[in-house]
């Protein structure tokens, strides 16, 4: 094995082409990196690199082991979101709870249930949260007044 002066061989060359299929074989068909190297110490081919690569890239056992991943298909996105609005135009809300809310710190203090009153807005998915004290409807009717107070009444809730 001449290292200095390796015989050169044309691209096109039988002989080239079964020197590229021998490295990618012996070297259990790993990238590019290591069947180059075997080959150059062997025997110079002109034009190699764009050779060994096209091998790899139609060797069907590099392709079976190595899929290209699959893209997630995305649903479209309802029109409240695809659109800018400002933040909180378009609001959902949901309960958060429940949490034990102590009145005073010390022994003898008792706690109490407490919720919390998420609005989301659809669009900026920014969020305003409000203290609820229960699960009724005139709770709720106050956290969106406060809400409204604040950030302004939105278009949809």
């Amino acid at each position: 094995m001449n290292t200095r002066h390796p015989p050169i061989l044309s691209s096109a060359d039988p002989l080239a082409k079964q020197m590229i299929t021998w490295a990618h074989h012996r070297e259990l068909h790993v990238e590019f990196c290591l069947p180059y190297v075997h080959v150059v110490r062997r025997v110079w081919i002109i034009g190699g690199k764009r050779q060994i690569r096209a091998h790899i890239h139609r060797c069907v056992v590099c392709t079976r082991a190595l899929p290209r991943p699959m893209e997630q298909a995305m649903a479209p996105l309802p029109p409240e979101q695809a659109t800018s609005v400002r933040a909180l135009t378009c609001t959902v809300f949901d309960f958060a709870g429940p949490f034990h809310l102590q009145a005073a710190k010390g022994r003898g203090s008792r706690t109490t249930k407490g919720y919390v009153a998420v609005f989301v807005s659809f669009a900026s998915k920014g969020i305003h949260l409000e203290d609820v004290g229960d699960l009724t409807t005139e709770s709720l009717q106050d956290a969106s007044l406060r809400f409204c107070g604040r950030r302004r009444k939105p278009a949809e809730l």
